[in-house]
């Protein structure tokens, strides 16, 4: 499960933009989910200035999942987008928990 949602933190940042200044092309966001994090981007905010660490996150996506049932991805997307709109700080973050924990893939020699 901590995997999943590692990798959809990843995941969102680029669909958001946070990591690059090209904008992504993917699905776009639920609208629950952005409602979600439109309601609750404070209360996420105040937990990561609280832990501003990987438990943090972690504690974070916890809480979202249960308090929503969302898929992984529907999670890390509320995180993400909550950060993005309220707590911009964060977004380091939040890359170097999915730089740190996300999976890394060799094609050809390159690693993505």
């Amino acid at each position: 499960m901590k995997r999943l949602l590692i990798t959809a933190v990843a995941a969102s940042l680029v669909l958001i933009g946070a990591t690059s200044s090209t904008p992504a092309h993917a699905d776009p966001v639920a609208p629950e989910v952005v409602s979600y994090a439109a309601r609750n981007a404070n209360r996420v905010c105040i937990v990561l200035a609280a832990f501003p660490n990987f438990a943090g996150v972690t504690g974070v996506m916890d809480g979202i999942q249960k308090d929503t049932g969302f898929t992984s991805m529907q999670t890390a997307q509320a995180l993400v987008l909550s950060v993005d709109t309220t707590c911009p700080e964060f977004l380091p973050l939040l890359k170097r928990f999915a730089d740190t924990y996300s999976p890394t893939t060799s094609a050809a020699g390159v690693t993505v």
